[in-house]
């Protein structure tokens, strides 16, 4: 008898243990757009459901920042996927609520419910990756997030991403 492989990942393979995270990866590119739609491709072939998405131009590369909801056994598979894609320079991986310290503070569309006049002051050191369209992404340099803005951002209901691994 013959076992069939399938790359397809999803709830169907998945039982309930494994329960849906959220993820955040960061990957800079070349600064060419055919290495973006490989990256979307990728995305799409892997069954990856992108929540939020950002990107930017950096000095001679493109920097896309993107949010989306996945099972742990399935974000080595991904990120090892991505990293290994022609024109990918440097790729990251965050998960949302990790033990480590936080990378990154995510607001979707919760901006009004802590108030964007409060991020300076909870997090003093913090450079914001991206705002707009009621979406806030702070990059929360190491050490420098106060365990107390930590716990007022998740109770407010901000995603707290931590860094798993990188290339």
């Amino acid at each position: 008898m013959r076992r069939k492989f399938s790359t397809t990942f999803g709830p169907s393979k998945l039982g309930k243990k494994d329960a849906a995270v959220k993820w955040l990866f960061t990957i800079d590119t070349e600064e060419d757009l055919i290495v973006f739609c490989r990256l979307i491709n990728i995305f799409r072939r892997k069954g990856v459901k992108i929540s939020w998405m950002s990107t930017a131009a950096l000095s001679g590369a493109y920097r896309i920042l993107a949010v989306f909801q996945g099972h742990p056994g399935e974000m080595d598979h991904i990120f090892n996927f991505i990293r290994r894609t022609e024109g990918v320079l440097h790729v990251a991986y965050y998960q949302e609520g990790g033990a480590d310290a936080a990378s990154f503070v995510f607001a979707d569309g919760k901006m009004e419910a802590l108030g964007t006049a409060r991020w300076p002051d909870l997090f003093p050191q913090a450079r914001v990756a991206f705002a707009g369209q009621g979406s806030l992404l702070l990059e929360i340099p190491p050490g420098s997030a106060p365990e107390a803005a930590l716990s007022t951002s998740q109770a407010a209901g901000f995603g707290r991403f931590s860094r798993v691994s990188e290339s």
